[in-house]
């Protein structure tokens, strides 16, 4: 990762920025930033080019001038970490200060392992790389296939996964193998940046009500039978929608790997990929898809603690059950306090109704300098009313409350899956996994002997010329 500093002066009151530029392994990525005196929105795209080591900005609001006079503001920008907020310019400080890739080094890197901070990046720009590489190589097949599955053409989705996936492990011979094999390919796109241990806790709590109330759950699964269809579509929207903002969030996704994320770091640094503009739209989307499949949560944790998927909770808000789906979102929402056990496919902190409810009724503030949003849930404009977060943690509720909707669409996956079971649909025999991973090992097992043949002779052929050399 190299550094390119860089002076822009304001189309508007002609202040003079100081941009020093983190260039990593992105080919582009946005940059946001707010003029530290009149306060614009100065935006744009940094691109390198890296066949002919260049790396270039173009803003909008802003223009490239030489350093002839010294800067007023000084601000780092980075597709890929965190960075330093916009500050006056200070010349001693700012000039040998560490760039934003060692800062991040050091905060991935755990005290009791000196390569930890090293290894955590590796991976943080593994899984981020990957992930871009699916979105632009592989996303569009995968939205198609799922709007095949979602629409009944069974004749072209067939042939779609086909070109994938083997015929032998998916042979998408009927409907529950046809989801497998849609489910399969869009787990697998979003696993570089998804963490799926939650499926875990739902295989284990299926399997218990499986034996302990079969025919409930039975009822349960084909209550929502006819609610899989718009459920998955939704959820297909919020994907293309996280494709989209994905490259707005790679800084804040990149916390995953520290080691400490506190309110002093998120007081102390910034993002320079995305405004808050740029990504409020897709935490709304998600909250309100998040709302809409909650009733599967409740019949679930119904079916766990009350042994009946319709009874519901004699210590909460009493609703009934099918008058759940029709209450307001925001109540659904508070519904859900985590004292039961499906309650967790929902992060924490990942459904926020009162930020939910600033966006939606414009009643907030950005300060693009501090990046601090204000914002009021309530409406009234009462000072003791007013809330603030900074946007580094709002990033990360988007990619929390995306998370969330991946769990309850595993749960979603899970519970369709039962439905076409029950109807005696046969799933694919494990045996051709089995098989197919024997005959792995059986190759492995070969390349490792040949390996090790070719090494022994390569000994002997070694000691044949040390004699040849002692007689000579």
């Amino acid at each position: 990762m190299g550094n390119i500093r860089s002076y822009f002066k304001c189309d508007v009151c002609g202040y003079i920025t100081l941009v020093r530029a983190q260039y990593g392994w992105l080919d582009s990525h946005p940059i946001r930033y707010t003029c530290g005196h009149c306060k614009i929105l100065i935006k744009g795209t940094a691109t390198l080019d890296q066949e002919n080591a260049d790396f270039r900005i173009d803003i909008e609001n802003a223009i490239f001038i030489s350093p002839e006079n010294e800067a007023n503001f000084y601000i780092e920008t980075s597709g890929e970490l965190l960075t330093e907020k916009l500050q006056p310019f200070d010349a001693q400080r700012h000039w040998y200060s560490p760039p934003p890739f060692f800062e991040s080094l050091w905060a991935m890197n755990n005290t009791n392992n000196l390569q930890s901070g090293h290894e955590n990046f590796e991976r943080f720009k593994r899984n981020v790389l990957n992930f871009l590489y699916m979105i632009k190589n592989d996303w569009h097949k995968i939205r198609r296939i799922n709007e095949l599955w979602q629409n009944d053409n069974e004749k072209y989705l067939v042939q779609e996964v086909h070109n994938i996936l083997p015929k032998k492990q998916f042979p998408m011979n009927n409907k529950l193998e046809n989801l497998r094999g849609v489910h399969f390919l869009t787990r697998y796109f979003l696993q570089p940046i998804i963490d799926y241990k939650h499926n875990e806790m739902i295989f284990r709590e299926l399997k218990s009500l499986l034996e302990q109330n079969p025919s409930n759950l039975l009822e349960l699964s084909s209550f929502f039978n006819g609610h899989f269809r718009r459920y998955e579509k939704r959820i297909l929207r919020i994907m293309e929608h996280f494709t989209e903002v994905f490259k707005f969030l790679i800084p804040a996704y990149g916390l995953t790997f520290y080691v400490t994320v506190n309110e002093e770091l998120f007081r102390e640094k910034g993002m320079t990929t995305a405004a808050f503009e740029d990504i409020k739209e897709f935490y709304i989307d998600t909250y309100e898809v998040v709302a809409e499949l909650l009733p599967i949560i409740v019949a679930y944790n119904n079916l766990k603690y009350r042994n009946d998927y319709k009874k519901m909770s004699s210590v909460k808000p009493q609703y009934d059950f099918e008058r759940f789906f029709e209450i307001h979102k925001g109540k659904k929402i508070e519904y859900i306090d985590g004292t039961e056990i499906f309650d967790k496919l929902i992060l924490e902190n990942a459904i926020d109704n009162k930020i939910r409810n600033a966006i939606g009724h414009n009643t907030y503030e950005f300060d693009g300098i501090t990046q601090e949003i204000k914002y009021d849930p309530v409406g009234k404009n009462k000072p003791s009313d007013i809330q603030s977060m900074f946007l580094v943690e709002f990033a990360g509720k988007c990619l929390s409350i995306f998370q969330t909707v991946v769990q309850i669409w595993e749960l979603i996956y899970q519970t369709e899956k039962h439905v076409y079971v029950s109807q005696g649909m046969k799933p694919v025999s494990p045996d051709v996994f089995i098989n197919e991973f024997s005959k792995l090992g059986i190759k492995k097992k070969k390349e490792l002997r040949d390996k090790r043949r070719q090494e022994k002779r390569g000994k002997k052929a070694k000691k044949v010329q040390k004699k040849m050399q002692r007689k000579k």
